[in-house]
C-alpha cells in the first residue's frame, strides 16, 4: 500500500486485494483439473511460472526499502 499515491491509495489496495482473490479463486478451480490432466506435470507448471516471476522481479522491480513516500512517488 505504500507504493500507491495518497490520494489513490484505498482505491488501489481495494483493487489488488479484489485482484488477489480473483486469482486464487482460478488457481483453486483449475488445479484439480490441471493434476488430473498433467499429474506432477501440474507442479511444473506452477514452479515454472514462480522461478520465471522471481527472475523477472529481481530484474525489473526496484527496491523501496528506505524509500519515502515523496520519494516514491518520484519513482513511480
Amino acid at each position: 500500500s505504500e507504493i500507491f499515491p495518497l490520494d489513490i491509495c484505498m482505491l488501489c489496495v481495494s483493487l489488488t486485494t479484489a485482484d488477489t482473490w480473483l486469482g486464487s479463486f482460478i488457481i483453486a478451480r483449475s488445479t484439480p483439473y490441471m493434476i488430473s490432466d498433467l499429474g506432477y506435470g501440474a507442479y511444473f507448471f506452477f514452479a515454472s511460472i514462480l522461478v520465471a516471476i522471481g527472475i523477472w522481479s529481481f530484474i525489473f522491480v526496484l527496491e523501496t526499502k528506505g524509500i519515502s513516500l515523496e520519494e516514491m512517488d518520484m519513482l513511480f
